[in-house]
């Protein structure tokens, strides 16, 4: 099996969670979430983060073509704040 990094791990999460990583990467995600805490949380973010999303734009996905700028800057955010908790 597969064994990921932190860095490694955190770049998939987008992909694991919209279900679009190949067998192999799904398995050490998943593998890799169940142990470490800090990843887990940035994946428990992701998916808080796109639930609102959601919830806030009923019927329309988050990359709507009107608000291409909306998703990558909550990510980017998203990503500032996890370097700042890490650096502390």
């Amino acid at each position: 099996m597969k064994v990921l990094t932190c860095a490694a791990t955190r770049r998939r999460l987008h992909a694991y969670h919209d279900e679009e990583l190949s067998v192999a990467d799904q398995i050490a995600v998943s593998a890799h979430l169940e142990w470490c805490d800090p990843c887990a949380a940035s994946f428990t973010d992701l998916r808080a983060i796109r639930a609102v999303l959601r919830r806030a734009a009923p019927g329309r996905t988050v990359d709507s073509p009107e608000s291409p700028d909306l998703y990558p800057s909550v990510v980017n955010r998203l990503r500032a704040e996890n370097t700042q908790s890490f650096a502390a």
